[in-house]
């Protein structure tokens, strides 16, 4: 019984994978340029930074398919705010913040069978970014966020042979549905400094390592 109930499990695991030809994964290294978001008495700025991540390609023999990309950056948030009684108007250092993505979507390989594969992307799902180091002003309003998200991308996959081969890409990343000072920095029962209640976008370059799994298509 025990072992039904087993091979029943892995069926069920397995089975959303079984009408894919092959399966890309890719460790990523790239960089984020951040993002300025303003508000009507002061304005946020993400510094960019690194990003590490990894990406998993799961394509049909037609070239379209699903993708799970993940991505981190480390970074730090500035802000200007003119309500701020120490420092009114002036760019200063509100907090660090790590920046998590958690994407799936489609992606469509343009070509297939050849050297290069060029592709475009779009995928849903959701930010975290998680804030230390808070500005003693705004640390009680203050909390991580979590934003649903979405990401659009083009880029290319250049295969040195059948399993093995180098992804490049650049992609547009965007947090939607926030208040307070752009990714959910809420000031207002602090200062009732900046808020700006609009979505930023963010662009991302990167590329890494394509570990093709299963046949070429």
């Amino acid at each position: 019984m025990k072992n039904k109930i087993l091979i029943a499990i892995l069926a069920v695991g397995i089975a959303p994978f079984a009408a894919f030809s092959q399966v890309d994964i890719t460790p990523t290294y790239g960089y984020n340029f951040g993002a300025k978001i303003s508000g009507y008495s002061g304005g946020l700025k993400m510094k960019g930074a690194e990003t590490f991540g990894i990406k998993i390609d799961m394509i049909r023999e037609d070239g379209s398919g699903l993708q799970f990309a993940y991505t981190y950056a480390s970074s730090y948030v500035n802000i200007t705010d003119y309500s701020h009684p120490g420092f009114p108007g002036i760019e200063t250092k509100f907090a660090d913040v790590t920046e998590n993505y958690y994407l799936l979507g489609g992606i469509k390989t343009l070509e297939t069978g050849g050297i290069l594969e060029p592709y475009g992307t779009f995928s849903l799902g959701a930010a975290y970014y998680n804030f230390t180091n808070v500005d003693s002003y705004y640390y009680l309003a203050q909390s991580d966020a979590l934003r649903f998200a979405l990401g659009f991308g083009l880029g290319a996959k250049i295969m040195f042979s059948e399993h093995i081969g180098l992804d490049v890409h650049i992609r547009a990343l965007a947090p939607i549905s926030y208040g307070g000072i752009g990714i959910g920095i809420g000031t207002g029962g602090v200062s009732g400094g900046v808020y700006a209640g609009s979505s930023f976008i963010s662009g991302d370059v990167g590329g890494g390592l394509v570990i093709r799994l299963g046949n070429e298509i």
